[in-house]
Formats: C-alpha cells, structure tokens, sequence
C-alpha cells in the first residue's frame, strides 16, 4: 500500500511539472508573438510618418 502511494505521489508531481513546463512554455510563446506584432506595427508605422 505504501509503494503504491508513493508511486501515486510521483505520478502526479510529474504531471504537475509537465503541466508548469507546458504553462512556461506557452507564456514565453505569446511574449514573443506579441513582440513580433509590436515591432510590425512599429515598422509600418514609421514608414507612415517617414512619407508623411
């Protein structure tokens, strides 16, 4: 019964990390997305007020 416990407990603090890696993952994904649209739309916009 206590084997099975901890093999229970390991399970699921492996879950728990692939999850928060997952997580990390996906945070640092949308940082740079959000980098990228920004520096786009930095560029179109100097182009807009270096012909104007």
């Amino acid at each position: 019964m206590a084997g099975a416990q901890a093999t229970q407990a390991a399970a699921q603090a492996g879950i728990t990390s692939t999850f928060r890696f997952a997580a990390t993952q996906t945070g640092t994904w949308a940082v740079m997305a959000t980098g990228s649209v920004a520096l786009l739309a930095g560029s179109f916009l100097g182009m807009a007020i270096a012909k104007g």
